[in-house]
């Protein structure tokens, strides 16, 4: 009924289920007693209780397992319904990451993703429930990984953008887009560290700050953890790029051997569609723990 739990409904057929029980023992009773009557008359209350703690104990045990069989039915249902969230995300999340991250503009726009399709990725994956999902779903893991890393560098990004804008200069404007280029050169170059600002000496454009960047070691903090995070998130759209279509690709081939040949009989059918799956499987643990092994040592180069 509409507005009753799953609870409620099992433990409302407990309760018919005992009064049943009840009822079921009384006229049993009945009936046994006026078929052989004696000398205590036509009812026969010697055996009345110990049916009834029989007949409500087999009520009890039945309704919890009534209880026990509907919450597994309930709980399997809620966690598919998490898992179909999560394999529309993965499927929209490929078509999301298909376009290379480009970095474009010269103020702090210039040190996030253009674009808009990682703001859109991440709120795709925050609609998703946080309840457990039935099964594991292929890459799901590797975006919500994604996603984490863009937040990080949302937050870097506008730690070092705040830094940036508030060194004393003649110039603020033109101080902070230059530290903006020199910091997408670095990210660029693939740099994970910072050993030294510049090069053979400061631009013109910094030399009236160039020592107070040089030795503002929470700014240089903030920046070399911008540039891992930024490398991070590359690497893991291109490993979460690269595992889904070899996954893709290897199980069209596993799926055109299922149904190359002749028509199987009934039997022989679910034998081959159980050696599919049974592929399918193993090459899901394979592609998965490449990619594990690769995203492993970067997160430690990191």
């Amino acid at each position: 009924m509409p507005g009753t739990s799953t609870s409620s409904v099992a433990f409302i057929r407990c309760n018919v289920w005992l009064c049943s029980s009840m009822w079921s023992s009384l006229i049993t009773m009945e009936l046994s007693d006026s078929a052989a009557p004696d000398s205590a008359g036509i009812w026969n209350f010697s055996t009345f209780g110990p049916d009834l703690i029989v007949g409500a104990l087999t009520a009890l045990g039945v309704g919890l397992i009534l209880i026990w069989a509907e919450q597994r039915v309930s709980a399997h249902a809620r966690g598919e319904a998490v898992a179909q969230q999560q394999d529309r995300a993965v499927s929209n999340g490929v078509l999301l990451l298909q376009a290379s991250l480009i970095y474009s503009g010269h103020g702090p726009e210039s040190l996030l993703p253009a674009g808009g399709n990682l703001e859109r990725l991440r709120l795709l994956a925050g609609s998703v429930s946080p309840d457990r999902p039935s099964r594991n779903v292929f890459g799901f893991n590797w975006l919500t990984d994604a996603v984490g890393t863009y937040e990080r560098l949302q937050v870097l990004a506008d730690s070092i953008s705040a830094r940036s804008e508030s060194y004393e200069s003649g110039d603020s404007f033109l101080t902070a887009s230059t530290l903006y280029a020199r910091i997408n050169d670095m990210a660029r170059a693939g740099v994970t560290h910072i050993p030294s600002w510049w090069e053979g000496g400061a631009p013109e454009t910094l030399e009236p700050v160039a020592t107070q960047v040089e030795q503002d070691w929470a700014f240089k903090d903030d920046v070399t953890s911008y540039l891992h995070a930024r490398r991070l998130l590359d690497e893991y759209r291109d490993a979460f790029l690269e595992a889904w279509h070899e996954l893709s690709a290897k199980a069209h081939v596993i799926n055109l051997e299922t149904i190359t040949g002749a028509p199987h009989r009934w039997l022989k059918g679910r034998i081959v569609e159980r050696r599919r799956r049974l592929k399918f499987e193993e090459l899901t643990r394979e592609v998965v723990a490449t990619t594990e092994n690769r995203l492993n040592m970067m997160r430690g180069g990191c």
